[in-house]
């Protein structure tokens, strides 16, 4: 159980806890106004804690550092913590709670380090300044166009 992890326990009844809190702003990008949204699991109002929660397979380390990398939750904490900041939120820091999904639903809490966190946040800045240009010429390109052919890999027998 979540709660039984005393770390977790007090960020969920920390006095100034606030669940599914939503944060909006608005960032001048190359000239243009992006409004910027996330839905945070938790803040404590007095500015020390963004959390959110996460279930996983598997919550330790190695295992949850493949899916944090893979689902991309590195982005959102560089996210999150630049509306908040654009918000006027003071956030000192931003925790993930790993929950497995199997009992006895094993917890651990993660951040990222301080480099970490400084090269997702000038990734988010080149998405960002991506985004601008394609709001400017309203093209928004993804995948080739047209029908592409897949081929199944060779060790398929």
């Amino acid at each position: 159980m979540v709660r039984a992890n005393e770390e977790v326990n007090a960020l969920l009844t920390h006095p100034s806890a606030k669940a599914e809190v939503s944060i909006v702003s608005v960032e001048k990008v190359k000239g243009l106004d992006i409004v910027c949204k996330g839905r945070c699991d938790l803040v404590t109002m007095d500015g020390t804690v963004m959390v959110d929660l996460k279930t996983c397979e598997d919550a330790s380390p190695e295992a949850f550092g493949k899916s944090f990398m893979k689902m991309g939750y590195w982005m959102q904490a560089a996210h999150y913590l630049k509306i908040a900041q654009n918000s006027g939120m003071k956030v000192e820091k931003f925790i993930f709670v790993a929950v497995e999904k199997q009992k006895p639903h094993s917890t651990a809490l993660y951040t990222l380090d301080a480099s970490s966190l400084e090269k997702a946040f000038a990734i988010r800045q080149r998405l960002m300044e991506n985004l601008s240009d394609c709001i400017a010429r309203n093209d928004f390109p993804a995948y080739q166009k047209g029908v592409q052919a897949l081929t199944m890999p060779s060790w398929i027998q």
